[in-house]
């Protein structure tokens, strides 16, 4: 794996093998993984833990016979306190790197690393804003590396001004749902850059003869679609298969990313319900058979949460089992439900009355152990009648 924020972080431990020679470097999250698998140093042996010290002090035994401490890079992808101090000697004979250590040269916390080594690529408050996304969880060290490839043209982009970040998320977003910015994009001549920075970060194609609500009704579909399909996987419906989406994991994760937030942006919520309607109706998704497993976790269209809410009524008839129960109390909470009441009282429906079976249920068999001791027990004795003189 080639980039900048990996060539960054590699450049990191060379300098610290320059100065301290022996490194010991610690990742709990393994995010550097590929990174080290790629890692050359000049004359420096690299040797990676694999789940056995006794393995790998037999691998670096050789290496530790000489009054100077070799050029060692020890990889442990392991949190340092969960390794009960097996390298205590190693790390007294060289340094440590790992995620918040200091000094600040040796801190490989991904957030840091990616801001120090995009500022000069994206500036100063780009760069910023990447390492808020990467310590949400939301960016990993493929994502940064790719972002860096077309960072400097983002960064100059005009089309900043008019939105106010670089963010490839935010101005899609932006685009999506501030249809009076359209005047700018066109008075600051930065619709060629829009429509190359979504083409780019979305995977969609865009002709340059097109106009802005065009480009946002398909920008719309392009997302939705894209991240239907990828929840489905291999259960997408056929007649589904043929729709125009992102090609790449890259591409299809910055899609699916741009969905859930479009959903959770609260002012936002009216068009994104606006634009999955309609995209529903293009393609008629409520006549499609959506698999009911690969549905559970799907916020994209009311029609599949339809299509799950028939599913579970079909599961009642045939008596509720707690999963049921669980499914139709988590749905309360998601999206459709938020947005349109009829979809929360059905799915409160369905709660309610799988709770009434699962009692009916725990009632009967109650019942039914209540008999079978009885019946075991045999019938109860007679008493004996006495007679008593008045």
């Amino acid at each position: 794996m080639r980039g900048v924020v990996t060539e960054w972080v590699q450049k990191l431990i060379e300098r610290q093998v320059e100065d301290h020679r022996l490194v010991v470097w610690y990742d709990p999250e393994r995010v550097y993984a590929d990174a080290v698998a790629a890692l050359a140093l000049p004359n420096t042996t690299v040797v990676r833990y694999d789940g056995s010290f006794f393995q790998l002090r037999r691998e670096i035994d050789s290496l530790l016979n000489e009054e100077q401490a070799p050029r060692l890079v020890v990889y442990v992808p392991e949190e340092q306190a969960r390794t009960h101090h097996a390298l205590i000697e190693l790390e007294a004979a060289g340094v440590v790197v790992q995620p918040g250590q200091q000094p600040p040269q040796r801190n490989t916390r991904l957030a840091v690393v990616a801001r120090n080594a995009l500022k000069d690529v994206l500036g100063e408050e780009n760069a910023a804003e990447i390492e808020r996304q990467v310590e949400s969880g939301t960016l990993s060290l493929a994502n940064l590396n790719a972002l860096a490839e077309k960072g400097g043209e983002i960064s100059k982009a005009v089309i900043s001004l008019v939105f106010d970040t670089g963010n490839p998320q935010e101005i899609a977003l932006g685009f999506l749902n501030i249809d009076r910015l359209d005047d700018q994009i066109d008075k600051k001549a930065a619709g060629k850059e829009l429509l190359s920075l979504l083409q780019d970060s979305f995977e969609i194609d865009l002709p340059e003869s097109i106009t802005w609500p065009d480009v946002r009704a398909r920008l719309a579909q392009h997302v939705l679609m894209t991240e239907l399909l990828a929840r489905l996987g291999k259960a997408a419906p056929p007649s589904l298969t043929s729709a125009k989406v992102a090609a790449t994991p890259t591409g299809t994760e910055t899609c699916v990313r741009l969905a859930r937030m479009w959903r959770q942006v609260r002012d936002y919520r009216d068009g994104y319900v606006a634009a999955a309607t309609k995209i529903e109706q293009d393609f008629a998704l409520r006549t499609v058979e959506f698999d009911a497993e690969k549905s559970a976790d799907i916020e994209t269209f009311p029609a599949v949460e339809r299509a799950l809410m028939r599913h579970v009524e079909g599961q009642l008839l045939n008596g509720a089992g707690p999963d049921v129960l669980d499914l139709a109390q988590s749905r309360l909470s998601r999206f459709w439900a938020d947005v349109n009441p009829m979809i929360q009282a059905h799915w409160a429906l369905i709660a309610a009355s799988a709770q009434v079976l699962l009692e009916a249920d725990r009632i009967a068999k109650e019942l039914k152990n209540a008999a079978y001791k009885r019946f075991k027990q045999g019938p109860a004795p007679i008493a004996r009648r006495t007679n008593v003189a008045v």
